[in-house]
């Protein structure tokens, strides 16, 4: 037994050099074809129309983030993203807008963007099974998705779902694993999660659609004899890891992004920033103000949500190939380290293996499109120093060496947080591209 498995590995391995040598000869689409045509679903930011939007700069480089942090609490303004050299922010058109050290501008929109070149298919797509997919083009509710992966689990054999835990309002944390464990505990796995923060409704979007593209690959491959190596491998993805905040998004606050954590004594703010409560660099670039959007919390793992990706980490330990979390937005592949400047040990590798999964995107379409470019490097030098991210957790705490922060479209010069619906089925088909890419070359680089 222990000869025909050593073989079969072998065997996987082949097919993955196979794929990644041919790469330059094969279009992505040949491989899965989905046009999107479907009704146009957008988002309605109604409740943010008396706000405006604002970029705040440092001066000089004694300014810091935190001081950022400081101004825009201070004038009661909405957070939506700290980067390494600035910040975006919603606040009232009234605010103060001189500060000795930051200087602060209104943000336009782009009224000039880059609309996403649509795909026309070279071949004609197999039939699909619809039921396999939820519709592309809307931001769906928590209640929905865990109908939709209940019903999954029910008629195909290779789906099950992994209970991972109870939020603080009784929702539970839901994970799904596509595969068949076809060498059993040796099986190479994949974890992703979506839906880390409350208001990033893309990630939960585009988590979705991948396992309604895996559940199209293991079908292809049970109605046949053949396999290939993406149904070699088991998924393991979480679409909602933060199902009370992302519901009270929907509900009370659009761009809530922490979980729902009640407040504690002495505080009247409720949620903790998940990805500021992992125990790899904790409390480093985050707040101990339960009021402040990066709260770390009381103590590491202290949530729930985050003992999710930590239980399924030690689970899935050595046999792990890749973990990618997804988030909103940026268009940036972060690698560790967040906690700290500087490169992890297989830096180069961990670059190279993003930006050839960036170039699939590319060559999917035959010409660069600026709404397509991602940057790719280290958290902490695109961005600052913030420790407890999970990135960083599970690259230090498991075996894989390629541990990735994913932040999708766009850029924050159009929309922000408030992705129009008709955007994700393209968002969720250049990632579907790039994690092929991402399996078909951690397979070759780590069997």
């Amino acid at each position: 037994m222990e000869i025909v498995l050593r073989m079969d590995w072998l065997c996987l391995k082949c097919m993955s050099l196979l794929v990644l040598i041919n790469l330059s000869n094969t279009h992505p689409q040949d491989l899965d074809t989905i046009d999107f045509q479907s009704e146009v679903v957008s988002d309605d930011q109604g409740e943010f129309d008396n706000l405006m939007m604002f970029e705040i700069k440092c001066k000089s480089n004694k300014c810091s983030v935190q001081d950022r942090r400081e101004f825009y609490q201070d004038q009661k303004c909405k957070m939506l993203k700290d980067f390494k050299h600035h910040s975006h922010v919603l606040c009232d058109p009234g605010m103060s807008n001189t500060h000795e050290k930051l200087d602060i501008k209104q943000i336009k929109p782009n009224k000039l963007k880059v609309r996403r070149h649509k795909r026309a298919a070279l071949f004609r797509p197999d039939p699909m099974d619809m039921r396999d997919f939820l519709d592309a083009q809307t931001y769906h509710r928590f209640a929905v998705i865990k109908s939709y992966i209940e019903e999954l689990s029910s008629r195909h054999h290779f789906v099950s779902i992994i209970n991972l835990g109870e939020t603080a309002e009784g929702r539970s944390i839901l994970g799904v694993k596509i595969g068949n464990s076809k060498f059993g505990k040796e099986t190479p796995s994949v974890l992703i999660d979506g839906g880390m923060h409350a208001r990033e409704w893309i990630t939960v979007a585009t988590a979705l659609q991948i396992i309604g593209r895996l559940i199209k690959v293991f079908k292809s491959v049970s109605d046949s004899s053949c396999s290939n190596v993406l149904s070699s491998i088991d998924w393991y993805i979480v679409p909602v890891l933060n199902p009370d905040g992302y519901e009270f998004s929907h509900e009370s606050d659009r761009l809530w992004r922490k979980n729902r954590r009640p407040a504690p004594e002495g505080s009247t703010c409720e949620g903790v920033d998940l990805n500021r409560n992992f125990e790899i660099g904790y409390g480093l670039g985050a707040d101990t103000n339960p009021c402040s959007e990066v709260y770390k919390g009381t103590h590491a793992h202290s949530e729930p949500e985050t003992l999710a990706i930590v239980q399924l980490g030690t689970q899935l330990n050595t046999s792990l190939l890749y973990y990618i979390s997804l988030h909103a937005y940026g268009q940036s592949w972060l690698t560790p380290w967040g906690y700290k400047t500087g490169a992890v040990e297989n830096m180069e590798e961990m670059v190279t293996v993003a930006k050839n999964a960036f170039n699939e995107i590319i060559c999917n379409y035959g010409k660069e499109v600026p709404s397509r470019e991602y940057e790719v490097g280290g958290a902490a030098d695109i961005y600052y120093t913030a420790g407890g991210a999970s990135d960083d957790w599970v690259y230090e705490k498991t075996g894989t060496r390629f541990a990735y922060t994913i932040e999708l479209p766009d850029d924050g010069r159009e929309y922000g947080f408030l992705l129009p619906a008709e955007d994700a089925p393209q968002v969720a088909e250049d990632i579907w591209v790039a994690l092929k890419s991402l399996a078909l070359q951690t397979v070759a680089r780590t069997l």
